[in-house]
């Protein structure tokens, strides 16, 4: 069976008369269920905690993150919807995410991913895969930019770990006096 929804007016036209209108809404509360379903699968999606999301404004201020991202950043949400990424963005990769972020607003590209560092609250450096789109409103302006956030610290520390020992394995080779 379809469930049926009906908006209705009553009023008095005239002293001892009583009418009604009734008006078929059904549509229009199946539009309003199945938005609240999508609204509802996206905050799902986006509290997810396999990676940190945020949305960002345009002048690189956090709007929305999720529980994940400030577990990598180690702020609650309260302090990071004061900040921007700027302020926690390792000065030696500023410049670089940047220029990204700027080109990205500029329309010269759609998205970009780049390898970064953050820093954390405790002031521990964070490596972090980010990758950022912009989303646009109607008349072709930015609105807002979606930010995935995915810890790299554990990866790079093993990169450096085997470039390590690499190096030093070579180093022993080149010294030995035997072939």
């Amino acid at each position: 069976t379809v469930d049926k929804h009906f908006e209705v007016v009553a009023f008095r036209p005239r002293p001892g008369q009583f009418a009604c209108i009734f008006q078929d809404i059904s549509e229009r509360k199946r539009a309003e269920e199945s938005l609240r379903q999508s609204e509802a699968r996206f905050r799902s999606y986006f509290e997810l905690s396999l990676v940190g999301v945020a949305i960002t404004s345009v002048d690189k201020r956090w709007l929305e993150v999720n529980d994940k991202l400030c577990e990598i950043l180690g702020y609650d949400r309260a302090e990071l919807l004061q900040m921007s990424w700027v302020d926690l963005t390792h000065p030696d990769d500023l410049a670089a995410n940047l220029d990204l972020n700027e080109r990205t607003l500029a329309g010269e590209i759609g998205s970009y991913t780049l390898e970064k560092r953050f820093i954390r609250r405790d002031g521990q450096i964070v490596y972090a895969e980010l990758s950022v789109t912009g989303v646009r409103r109607p008349d072709g302006t930015f609105d807002y930019l979606v930010a995935l956030v995915q810890d790299i610290t554990a990866r790079k520390q093993t990169e450096e770990s085997l470039r390590y020992s690499v190096a030093t394995l070579r180093s022993i080779f080149r010294v030995a006096p035997v072939g």
